[in-house]
């Protein structure tokens, strides 16, 4: 089952705003108050009663109403439009439109129908009856909403901004194991059910912890029952409400998506208190979710919006609102949401990144890349030889330093997927190169990106065939760098750290002289500075 479209009317700062929404992942991004909750809330609704109040009617209208299309329903989830109340009114079909209304006055105070005629002209305003395109009445069916319990063939998860609680519930119910709440209370019984050993999840969900946040965790007595914890040893436990918020949302998180196929996910800032690593791991696991779940995810992470956007099958809609006029005779004004859905063309997605702060200059759009395992050979490179040796590369090359052999997998990756989001590709294809050093790490890690990034030529990946960038320094500093590599591997980062300064230092008080040692020094890297010159100007 799948959400094609939803259409908001008259609700809070939605005068008339319709998406027509991905099978997969829809990113919603937008300032504050701009309305991206209020389209969440809409979905939700679906399954929630009392989600909206009349205050949520818009000002100087009659009622408020939403539209939701839903298709690909199979025959077991055609079973959730059946009202129990009058299981008469039922209709088979794999696709239906939701019509769901609150008028201003006391009767009804809200209603609920379905109708398998998808063609229905949408009623007007004013009107609180849906009608065909000929005018007439559309015979609307009971629509009780999807059950809020995983085991009555609930459809919805939502994790919302204010997901976390101060208590989880300490008795592991089957009510608990199976309710779908918009909050973490009863985490503990999750974690009890996908932590039993006979689930055919358990060893992934183990992973995952371990993963991501260094940890396996299970469920702890407490005064009242278990809650979610761990033991520090064999007598020892730490509960979960002693570790940070981002653990929770964490958690809260792997424990659904693992077990669920078919669903909406309706997610509200997850990147709130997780640290970038383990957000990414998250969201490669909403990639690897997103073949068989549906995603509706509001954020102002850049992060978010550059790994989920970079599929062409993936949706992103941005919300913004102004004042609007009342009517002519009116200077009086309420906040009006516009919903956008962004091209998939690389201008427009530069814009949103910046519209959510991340400032590309930042990050230089250059013609072409340089991506190194450390520091000291980025800035060698780029303060001096570059300049000075090989100066036509100077503004036509970006460097990139890793933190280390590490690293430098991370960051290829996160490079390619930017690039992937905006679809430059023609920008950059075949102008990025990644260079390590030539030890056993430096050659594996070299190893394992041609691999991942077959589509980058094979002969952009490069081992300098020294085990050390420092050796590449000029004679007269090389009793140093010895001294230095024997040092332990605590000790090194400062050490090479200072002998970097020192010899950028020399460098630019003896220009000439430091151009003819790096000359003979440095001449397998000027080499490969100049072959990437070359390439650069017959492309």
């Amino acid at each position: 089952m799948k959400i094609k479209s939803i259409e908001l009317i008259n609700l809070k700062s939605h005068e008339r705003s319709k998406l027509e929404l991905s099978k997969n992942i829809n990113l919603l991004v937008g300032v504050n108050n701009s309305g991206k909750s209020v389209i969440i809330k809409s979905l939700l609704n679906l399954q929630y009663q009392r989600v909206f109040h009349k205050d949520d009617i818009r000002s100087a209208k009659k009622y408020t109403k939403i539209y939701t299309e839903v298709i690909e329903i199979n025959r077991k989830e055609n079973e959730s439009f059946r009202n129990r109340s009058h299981p008469e009114e039922f209709e088979k079909s794999n696709e239906f439109t939701l019509c769901w209304g609150m008028p201003i006055n006391d009767q009804p105070e809200q209603f609920y129908f379905y109708n398998s005629n998808l063609n229905a002209t949408r009623a007007e305003y004013d009107k609180v009856n849906v009608e065909d395109s000929k005018g007439g009445l559309l015979d609307l069916k009971n629509f009780p909403r999807f059950s809020e319990n995983e085991n009555e063939n609930n459809f919805i998860y939502p994790f919302l901004a204010k997901r976390k609680t101060e208590n989880y519930d300490s008795q592991i119910r089957q009510d608990e194991t199976f309710k779908v709440s918009d909050s973490f209370r009863s985490l503990a019984a999750k974690i009890n059910k996908i932590g039993n050993p006979s689930h055919q999840m358990n060893a992934r969900f183990t992973d995952l912890c371990m993963d991501i946040l260094g940890f396996k965790i299970g469920t702890i007595s407490s005064l009242n029952g278990m809650e979610p914890g761990i033991y520090a040893d064999i007598s020892t436990t730490i509960p979960l409400r002693s570790m940070g918020d981002g653990v929770a949302n964490i958690l809260g998180f792997i424990v659904i998506l693992l077990t669920e196929d078919r669903k909406l996910f309706l997610i509200e800032e997850l990147e709130n208190d997780v640290h970038p690593k383990a957000l990414k791991k998250l969201l490669n696991l909403i990639i690897e979710k997103s073949g068989t779940n549906q995603f509706v995810i509001s954020t102002h992470s850049h992060i978010v919006l550059k790994h989920l956007g970079a599929s062409l099958n993936n949706k992103i809609f941005y919300i913004d609102w102004s004042p609007k006029e009342l009517n002519s005779d009116s200077r009086e004004s309420i906040p009006t949401s516009f919903v956008t859905e962004i091209e998939n063309k690389p201008q427009a997605k530069i814009d949103i990144l910046e519209k959510l702060g991340y400032e590309l200059h930042d990050f230089e759009l250059y013609e072409s890349y340089l991506i190194l395992e450390e520091s000291s050979a980025e800035r060698i490179i780029r303060d001096f030889l570059i300049p000075n040796i090989i100066p036509e590369l100077y503004n036509k090359i970006k460097t990139i330093a890793a933190k280390g052999v590490g690293d430098l997998k991370p960051r290829v990756n996160d490079f390619n997927r930017l690039f992937v989001f905006i679809h430059t590709n023609p920008m950059y294809l075949n102008k990025a190169w990644v260079i390590a050093d030539g030890d056993e790490s430096g050659r594996t890690s070299i190893l394992e990106l041609k691999a991942i990034h077959k589509s980058w030529p094979e002969k952009h990946f490069i081992n300098f065939a020294k085990n050390n960038f420092e050796e590449y320094y000029p004679s007269r500093f090389q009793e140093d760098v010895q001294r230095i590599l024997a040092l332990k591997h605590k000790e090194k980062p400062a050490a090479k750290k200072e002998l970097l300064n020192n010899v950028m230092e020399w460098a630019l008080a003896n220009r000439e002289l430091a151009i003819e040692e790096f000359s003979k020094s440095a001449n397998e890297v000027i080499n490969l500075l100049n072959g990437i010159l070359l390439e650069l100007k017959n492309k």
